[in-house]
């Protein structure tokens, strides 16, 4: 049966560590297989709405993809780009990991909808009370819409993070492992929350060079996943 530990706020920054140990060993297909990952991305970015649709769907394949390397690379094993699509290659997993990008798609579109209210509602009221409008928006948007964005971005996070490493580790179906992604996350919010603010100032740097810190930010960081995923889940 699987058990959520309890860890400590400081382990955040030691999974971190433990994907730079993983990332280390073999950097060179770790920076190929993000490459690819970016490049199938990319090009599906360029198919309107069609595109977006199948780069939701495909997103948790890709990701347990790289969750199965860094399992790989923990237990001493070489890494191969053509992990990246081991999940393609296994139908269960391959339909339920199908399933959670579906999954998240809707959830992402209900966000959406939902955000309607603070972005549209604000506007509208700011509007009313001044001639212009103008500069009068952007509290209201900053208030109601930026706590908003953090709540729901903070609340898909914790439903989808380690989700795919569940079902491609765990043998979950999609909706048990969103819960217990959810449930894993929750126990261990302050680890969680300093996990995702690192990554978000990481981001930044690695945005600087022409984003190409993501290639390695991106292994690391899911690699950095997958330590936290054996820490919180036994």
């Amino acid at each position: 049966m699987l058990q959520i530990n309890s860890v400590a706020a400081g382990n955040a920054l030691n999974w971190y560590k433990c994907g730079w140990k993983i990332f280390s060993v073999d950097k060179v297909n770790w920076v190929l297989m993000t490459l690819v990952f970016f490049v199938i991305v990319l090009v599906l970015g360029f198919i309107p709405l069609l595109g977006m649709i199948a780069i939701y769907l495909l997103l948790p394949l890709l990701q347990a993809g790289m969750i199965g390397a860094a399992d790989k690379a923990g237990r001493g094993e070489p890494i191969d780009v053509a992990d990246l699509f081991i999940a393609f290659k296994m139908k269960e997993k391959r339909n339920t990991l199908l399933a959670l990008g579906g999954i998240m798609l809707a959830t992402v579109l209900a966000v959406m909808v939902f955000s309607l209210p603070f972005i549209g509602g604000g506007m509208l009221a700011s509007m009313s009370e001044t001639p212009t409008g103008g500069m009068s928006v952007l509290p209201v948007l900053g208030a109601g819409g930026l706590l908003f964005a953090v709540t729901a971005g903070l609340l898909m996070a914790m439903m989808f993070f380690y989700a795919p490493a569940l079902v491609m580790l765990r043998d979950m179906g999609a909706v048990d492992a969103i819960k217990t992604s959810f449930a894993g996350a929750w126990k261990n919010g302050l680890p969680f929350v300093i996990f995702m603010l690192v990554y978000i100032i990481l981001s930044v740097l690695a945005a600087i060079p022409f984003g190409l810190g993501f290639l390695v930010l991106l292994p690391i960081v899911v690699a950095a996943s997958y330590c936290s995923y054996k820490d919180i889940f036994v």
